[in-house]
């Protein structure tokens, strides 16, 4: 059974790659199953990131953005490509490039039906056309996106979904979107393959890491921080950390570059793995940060980096559904005020509410279920 996936695996960005590894790696556990990645991408997609390295003026920045660009383009060797490669925004194109290829294309996971000015709608993403094959998702998300769309374009997605042999989303609001455009068809909520592909975190080898990248003694008490600031040159969020813990805690910037900190742009997706396995604590705004802690069991606390409601956050779904909400923030200024969030960061804590294990099983069992169907075609 051959078995193409349709996915962001090009971003340079963590948690792109780490799913996008994370399914094709799971589906291929699976007897019978051939699976890849498609090797497609949106021109817009493309042009976005060449852009971002051109427009900054920050001369660390650039570099650090450059280095960062150049790690993820060597990683994508890790991931299992389709030979044929097309960069593009035709639909009719991604059409024609995939049709007869593929006993079944699966759409996701991660965020691929967001409805955005990058890639607009309708886009590849959602599987338009007949691509001579079957079409699935798998843990996609659009969230509040869909509200954008009139009346025509939700009679076309409608049209287009209820083609799907299954179809699998990320998060409630996402669900709960689809359920509303599809009407009786079969919506299943899927975790993040993040989650529950089985990464091995090394923990002696991120306490090396540690050291080795920056310069952290085995006594060191570390935090680390995945977080954005509006003006990273003067982050408040850690200088916030040093101020209550008076400087005895390392701060570890491990996404974006952070003004007075080491900062590595070097590290690739399973160094990240390794080095949150062996954080005291972790503080993150990205949605592939918290899963990463939650695998590797590592005290994190989650703060939302965008002006969601609750209700589109994806963030706040994540905790929701591993019951650890107590260790949430809508906001960094509403964490910085938070008793609880000042305690965490003296004394990181595992939340006693999440129930990691038998929510990633009943996910592994659900996934058994979504081979299967893959299997009946």
């Amino acid at each position: 059974m051959n078995v193409g996936i349709m996915t962001f695996w090009g971003s340079v960005n963590y948690g792109a790659f780490l799913q996008a590894y994370a399914l094709v790696q799971k589906l291929n556990r699976e007897e019978g199953i051939n699976a890849e990645i498609i090797n497609f991408r949106m021109k817009r997609e493309l042009n976005y990131y060449t852009q971002e390295l051109r427009i900054q003026r920050n001369f660390i920045k650039v570099f650090f953005n450059i280095v960062r660009y150049e790690m993820f383009k060597t990683m994508q060797k890790a991931l299992i490509l389709s030979d044929m490669a097309m960069v593009s925004d035709s639909i009719d194109g991604f059409v024609e490039f995939v049709s007869g290829k593929y006993d079944v294309v699966i759409a996701g996971s991660d965020e691929v039906w967001k409805i955005d000015d990058l890639r607009g709608f309708p886009n590849p993403y959602f599987l338009f056309g007949d691509i001579k094959c079957a079409k699935m998702s798998y843990a996609a998300s659009g969230r509040d996106d869909f509200s954008k769309l009139d009346s025509d374009q939700i009679r076309l997605l409608r049209e287009n979904l209820r083609e799907f042999k299954y179809i699998g989303v990320r998060d409630k609001k996402t669900y709960d979107s689809i359920n509303d455009i599809v009407g009786d068809k079969k919506v299943f909520l899927n975790l993040d393959p993040t989650l529950t592909y089985g990464f091995s975190a090394d923990r002696e080898r991120g306490r090396k890491l540690l050291e080795k990248k920056f310069g952290v003694r085995t006594n060191n008490r570390c935090i680390g921080v995945m977080y954005t600031e509006q003006k990273p040159s003067k982050p408040i969020l850690a200088k916030w950390i040093d101020q209550i813990t008076d400087n005895r805690t390392r701060i570890i910037p491990l996404y974006d570059w952070v003004g007075g900190y080491k900062n590595r742009p070097d590290l690739t997706p399973f160094d990240l793995v390794d080095i949150i396995s062996a954080l005291d604590g972790l503080v993150s705004m990205y949605y592939h940060g918290v899963c990463i802690s939650i695998i590797t069991q590592t005290p994190v606390w989650a703060i939302e980096s965008r002006a969601n409601s609750n209700e589109t956050s994806k963030l706040y779904d994540l905790v929701s559904r591993f019951n650890m909400s107590e260790y949430y923030s809508f906001s960094l200024e509403k964490a910085i005020n938070s008793k609880l969030f000042s305690e965490f960061i003296v004394k990181p804590v595992i939340s006693s509410n999440c129930d990691r294990e038998s929510i990633i099983e009943n996910d592994n069992r659900a996934f058994g279920h979504f081979v299967d169907e893959i299997k009946s075609l």
